[in-house]
């Protein structure tokens, strides 16, 4: 199939949005260049790049272990979900991020519209089967995150990444989270991650504390990450600090047959010094009832950003910035994706 090229000699698919442009008149060179952001940087940290809301995605999932990255401009190129009336907001910056590149800027909930649970989240829903035409058994979600200062204390909990499964015969669906919130002293005094299967989160790493499956439990430095105003690499416990562009990456392993014989939930962090470079790690019976469900199809990624458990307290610096995010399917055995190129200083 044809390429087009971009800015830089990036590559994006001529799928549908870009058709759509060019029936509308645009040239080529506009229609990728109004559905992409190149963004500042120098490096290349991925292997195509794909507007995650166009359908572009479809055929480039079908190459096992192809790093997929996402870029936008709009909330709705973003596949963005925003509660009406919650405070909360998504923004989008050519150059935001800590090298160069594009970056989202997300705002959480400062209302609570109907008391329910709130969106504001980008790549909800994206599907990563090209219409289950692919199997995927196993996929990894890359971002960067800055988490502004008082996003630390006064943002609510929330859902904030996963990936959907299901059950090809009855079509019972399920999901694999990553959590975050703040928790209180003793406990951390800081912004900290859960892996979870289903709902059923363990907020300790590298290895879960058996007995301990809450937040509010355990010891500091017995949690996956803990994130403070004030970052402290080299302390015990590990403190990363506000502001400071921390890689993550989800992996999603549902087979049982490559070495991990309950599957397994695993994420990565590492800070650009590399002082902080660590992994949480939970196998699918972590949830009693999930291994058992027959669930065979990874569908796609439920959201990153987040649903909010409720409202929290607006601030000027109340926010996270996103970047970098990628997704690649069906990887070998400890094979991530890994931080951008130049991640490391």
């Amino acid at each position: 199939m044809t390429r087009i090229q971009v800015v830089r000699n990036r590559i994006v698919r001529p799928t549908s949005i870009i058709t759509r442009m060019l029936s509308d008149g645009l040239s080529v060179s506009d229609a990728a260049t109004a559905s992409y952001v190149p963004g500042g940087g120098s490096s290349e940290w991925a292997d195509v790049y794909v507007v995650p809301n166009s359908g572009q995605i479809d055929d480039e999932v079908m190459t096992d272990g192809r790093v997929i990255g996402f870029e936008g401009t709009s909330t709705t190129e973003w596949a963005g979900q925003v509660t009406s009336g919650n405070g909360g907001s998504l923004s989008f910056d050519t150059n935001g991020a800590y090298d160069g590149e594009a970056s989202v800027l997300l705002v959480p909930p400062s209302a609570a519209p109907g008391g329910q649970g709130q969106y504001v989240s980008i790549l909800r829903n994206v599907d990563i089967t090209n219409g289950f035409a692919k199997t995927v058994f196993q996929a990894n979600l890359r971002w960067v995150c800055s988490f502004g200062n008082r996003y630390i204390d006064l943002a609510a909990g929330a859902k904030w990444a996963g990936f959907t499964v299901r059950n090809s015969t009855n079509l019972n669906t399920n999901r694999v989270n990553v959590f975050e919130q703040f928790v209180e002293s003793p406990y951390a005094n800081g912004r900290c991650v859960a892996v979870t299967v289903d709902e059923t989160a363990s907020w300790h790493g590298p290895s879960p504390v058996p007995e301990c499956g809450f937040y509010d439990c355990g010891t500091a430095s017995q949690k996956g990450l803990i994130v403070r105003s004030t970052a402290n690499h080299g302390g015990s416990p590990q403190i990363a600090g506000a502001d400071e562009p921390i890689y993550f990456e989800l992996e999603f392993d549902n087979t049982t047959t490559r070495g991990n014989s309950e599957g397994r939930v695993k994420l990565y962090m590492a800070t650009r010094d590399g002082v902080i470079n660590k992994t949480m790690e939970i196998p699918l019976s972590w949830d009693p009832n999930f291994l058992g469900a027959g669930y065979n199809q990874i569908t796609g990624i439920e959201w990153l950003g987040g649903y909010f458990n409720n409202a929290g307290t607006a601030d000027a610096t109340c926010n996270q910035r996103l970047s970098h995010m990628a997704v690649s399917v069906n990887r070998d055995v400890d094979d991530p994706i890994g931080p951008p190129p130049g991640f490391f200083t």
